[in-house]
Parts: structure tokens; C-alpha cells; sequence
């Protein structure tokens, strides 16, 4: 399955590492240019143990790809998982700002069907925002589909 990881940081590297390890066409984006330029070169910027490794093999077998270009991720993706930074507000809600945002990238990008996983640290229903922000903001006719 190709499958897209949107969000590079702990949760991200280690699903998308670990899909790919499964098997899986895996690539990954992220808003930060510098962690994708790193990872690249396959400089791994958190520590998990043998991640670095299963990272380096995973790349020389073409199973996991990293790139900077958040729609191509989208496009590529028959599945994408959202593993993107939910902070606490100062009321200690989640901010889901970073969700909506990647569900708002998803709307326009989208060519076909996806299915969407939202993996993060975030109570279980709390982020269904998600859902409604993707069918509110989907038009086939603004999607760059060729």
C-alpha cells in the first residue's frame, strides 16, 4: 500500500519507519524543510532504538521517502496518517489547529479517495473536527489532478 505520513517528529518517523519496515511505499513530509533536508541524508533527529538503522535500509530498499512538498504527499498517499504536534491551549484543551490544517491540505490535494488516519497523543473523538473540515473543504474542481 502507498501510504503518506504527514508530520516528521517522534509519532511520524517511527509510523512511517515502522510501515515501511512492513512493507509499504511510505513518504513522509513535514512543515519544517531543514528535519526533511536532514532526513535526507539520513540524519535521524529524535532517538529511538534501531530506528537510524531500519531509517537507512528502508531508504536503500525504496520503501521510504521523504520530501518537503506536502500536496505531493497528499496526492501519492492511498492512505495518509496525520501525525502532527496537538500542544495544550492554556485551558489545557488540545490545540487542533495543526489537524485542521493538514485536513484543510488534504480537501484541496486529494484526487481520489483516501483513507485518513489521525495518530497522535489527542483523547479518542476529539479531533473528529478532522472529518468535517475535509468534506466541508473538498471540491473536486480546485484538486490538482491530472
Amino acid at each position: 500500500m502507498r501510504i503518506s505520513v504527514i508530520g516528521c517528529g517522534y509519532v511520524g518517523l517511527v509510523t512511517g519507519t515502522g510501515l515501511a519496515e512492513a512493507g509499504h511505499q511510505v513518504i513522509c513530509t513535514d512543515n519544517d524543510p531543514e528535519r526533511i533536508a536532514a532526513l535526507k541524508s539520513g540524519v535521524v533527529p529524535i532517538y529511538e532504538p534501531h530506528l537510524d538503522t531500519m531509517l537507512a535500509e528502508n531508504r536503500r530498499a525504496q520503501r521510504l521517502s521523504f520530501t518537503s512538498d506536502a500536496g505531493e504527499a497528499v496526492r501519492e498517499g492511498e492512505a495518509i496518517f496525520i501525525c502532527v504536534g496537538t500542544p495544550p491551549l492554556e485551558t489545557g484543551e488540545a490545540d487542533l489547529s495543526a489537524i485542521d490544517n493538514v485536513a484543510r491540505l488534504i480537501a484541496a490535494e486529494a484526487c481520489e479517495s483516501k483513507l485518513i488516519v489521525e495518530k497522535s497523543t489527542v483523547q479518542p473523538r476529539k479531533s473528529n473536527c478532522g472529518r468535517f473540515t475535509v468534506r466541508s473543504w473538498s471540491d473536486a474542481s480546485t484538486a490538482p489532478c491530472t
